[in-house]
């Protein structure tokens, strides 16, 4: 049986890592994901053919398993969506609001995390 909630943990968990990792970092392991996507597509179609044939079973829609269905084409497209990404500027630690009160010593930042 599929978890959720222990799921939503781990993701929570390992975005907390992976936002502790040089800007560097970050972007190898997305390339490494995509690649690894790439490498993986046989095993990940073989496995989500499992997976339809049990939505099947159970009588979701056909919307549903044509959203859940992985292709070639799909998983290339979510490679590109994933280098894509790592190539984008990273939004951490930018500062998004600064305020500076000289008279009273007070500054105030908000920034990306």
């Amino acid at each position: 049986m599929y978890d959720l909630t222990s799921q939503a943990v781990k993701a929570k968990c390992a975005s907390e890592n992976i936002s502790k990792l040089s800007e560097e970092k970050r972007n190898q392991t997305l390339k490494l994901s995509a690649k690894l996507l790439r490498e993986n597509k046989e095993y990940l179609i073989s496995e989500n053919k499992k997976d339809i044939e049990l939505a099947k079973q159970k009588g979701m829609t056909d919307a549903f398993i044509d959203r859940l269905t992985l292709t070639e084409k799909v998983i290339e497209s979510m490679a590109v969506g994933i280098e894509q990404v790592a190539d984008l500027p990273s939004p951490l630690g930018k500062t998004v609001y600064s305020y500076e009160n000289k008279e009273q010593g007070i500054v105030i930042k908000k920034k990306t995390v």
